[in-house]
């Protein structure tokens, strides 16, 4: 794709509200397809408050006559049981796209991918109990560490990294386990037939090639984190993204530095993830820059050139655009509707 084209495809700048806009609609019509009739047994939110502006899911529960039950409390966390994960009882009801309760679910905590949907015959206080105990995680060194399980963004990978004992222990009160993969694709993990709760005495057992995994499951946001506590280049401000593409755009921009054999430090991802987040989303797409890429990276054996590269911010944002749009005509189509990684316990 050219320039020129680049520019025609996106004739106006990306806007982040209809971004999210377009998505929340995606993702009402997927709530929707698994509300759409009665369930056998009482059917479950789990929302990550750290994700959601401060109040909103005590307004929200409020608004819709709903109880909350902060999963932190009666934790060593309980002092940020507000930042933690909540469970909250969904009627039973067949709920349209239209139901006040997908929409507001879907406009905030979905696009906001803060939201988990799960089932259970089990009592609810017996749910919160159970979950706690998993919320505990133990290093070989017998250190103590939380389970984000409950992070939407990472919460089914991580639950199939876990040994499958774990995991089936785990997953063994529940019917389901869905939520969004970082591309609002669906994704879940089909419950055990077995009923009852597991005997399983916690917390998790966390060796180092399962610590190494889990920690690679947060390598982006750890990326873009890194570049907001320590902005390389404060006078260049980040392009306008949500934070659902800022991921998307940050892992796409790295996968195909790695392919055109660039080796990689972690000074260098910084700057690549940099450069796609505030000149130009789509650097490797052009001849041009990955030709200067090639020569440099051989000169110079790294990749901190590309935070003298900001003629293209302009064109960055038209990418973007472009970008925007591609992933959202994707999502639209279907194509992200399909639940993957779907596993049965």
């Amino acid at each position: 794709m050219t320039e020129k084209e680049e520019i025609n495809l996106a004739v106006q700048e990306h806007n982040p509200d209809v971004f999210k806009s377009a998505v929340a609609k995606v993702l009402g019509r997927n709530l929707s397809a698994w509300w759409g009739k009665i369930e056998a047994s009482p059917r479950y939110a789990l929302i990550d408050g750290a994700l959601c502006p401060e109040g909103w899911i005590e307004a929200w529960c409020h608004e819709h006559g709903l109880d909350a039950e902060p999963l932190f409390l009666r934790m060593p966390e309980a002092a940020f049981h507000a930042k933690g994960p909540h469970l909250v009882e969904i009627p039973s009801t067949v709920m349209g796209n239209s139901h006040p309760l997908v929409r507001s679910l879907a406009e905030g905590p979905g696009v906001w991918q803060a939201l988990t949907i799960t089932a259970s015959p089990v009592p609810i206080m017996k749910l919160h109990a159970h979950l706690r105990g998993f919320l505990n995680g133990a290093l070989e060194d017998e250190t103590s560490v939380l389970l984000r399980w409950y992070d939407a963004r990472i919460g089914i990978p991580l639950l199939n990294a876990l040994p499958e004992t774990t995991r089936a222990a785990f997953m063994r009160p529940f019917s389901y386990w869905k939520s969004w993969d970082w591309h609002y694709r669906p994704v879940e993990i089909i419950g055990s037939l077995k009923q009852g709760l597991p005997e399983f005495s916690t917390p998790a057992p966390i060796d180092e090639e399962l610590l190494k995994t889990v920690n690679g499951l947060n390598n982006i946001q750890h990326l873009i984190a890194h570049l907001e506590r320590e902005a390389p280049i404060s006078e260049v401000q980040p392009l306008p993204m949500c934070p659902a593409l800022r991921h998307y755009i940050a892992e796409r921009e790295l996968q195909q530095a790695l392919t055109l054999g660039f080796a990689l430090s972690l000074r260098d991802q910084l700057a690549v993830v940099w450069y796609a987040l505030h000149v130009h989303p789509n650097v490797w797409h052009h001849a041009y820059m990955r030709e200067a890429a090639q020569k440099r990276f051989a000169k110079m054996n790294n990749m901190s050139w590309l935070y003298d590269e900001r003629a293209s911010r302009e064109r960055g944002g038209f990418a973007l655009a472009a970008l925007a749009n591609a992933f959202l005509e994707e999502l639209e189509t279907g194509s992200g509707n399909n639940v993957s990684a779907r596993e049965r316990y």
